[in-house]
């Protein structure tokens, strides 16, 4: 394996504490740690608004958000938990909005660079729809626990259960 670099090597060990990237195999999760950067919000700031288009995928690495759609409260979600992974497998709006409580940071990855990795690596498509698709199911039941959808939720939590 090629040395990494500090940086990459943060991410990594963070990955592999996340429940959703458990199974991953180690090289897929070490280029999912090369491929996505990193971010920070302030406090009280719209990552993703309900309506808007959005290709990114947010896993959170430190802080707290709210997710709601409308007027409806959804979650609250903190480390390790992820929304936007909808954005990544389909080019729909956004059906839920995610605001920051304080400063958060997070790892990003953009739709393009899951399509390259899999193009790049075929073997690994599976195990990566296998865990969109996992979390498609956990968002429906949140929001039929919460409300009647009128449309499916692109943003949601990976928030550990």
């Amino acid at each position: 394996m090629a040395r990494i670099v500090p940086e990459i090597a943060n991410r990594l060990l963070f990955l592999r504490q996340v429940e959703r990237f458990q199974g991953f195999e180690p090289l897929l999760l070490e280029q999912f740690a090369i491929q996505m950067d990193e971010a920070v919000f302030p406090a009280h700031c719209t990552i993703v608004r309900q309506g808007d288009t959005s290709h990114q995928f947010y896993l959170l690495r430190a802080g707290r958000v709210r997710v709601h759609a409308g007027p409806h409260r959804l979650a609250e979600l903190s480390r390790g938990a992820c929304f936007g992974e909808i954005a990544i497998a389909a080019a729909q709006t956004q059906t839920a909005s995610v605001i920051t409580l304080q400063e958060c940071r997070f790892l990003v990855l953009g739709q393009m660079q899951v399509l390259d990795l899999i193009q790049a690596h075929p073997e690994w498509e599976r195990q990566i729809l296998a865990v969109l698709y996992k979390q498609m199911q956990r968002t429906q039941r949140l929001i039929g626990c919460q409300r009647k959808p009128e449309h499916s939720v692109l943003t949601s939590s990976w928030a550990s259960s």
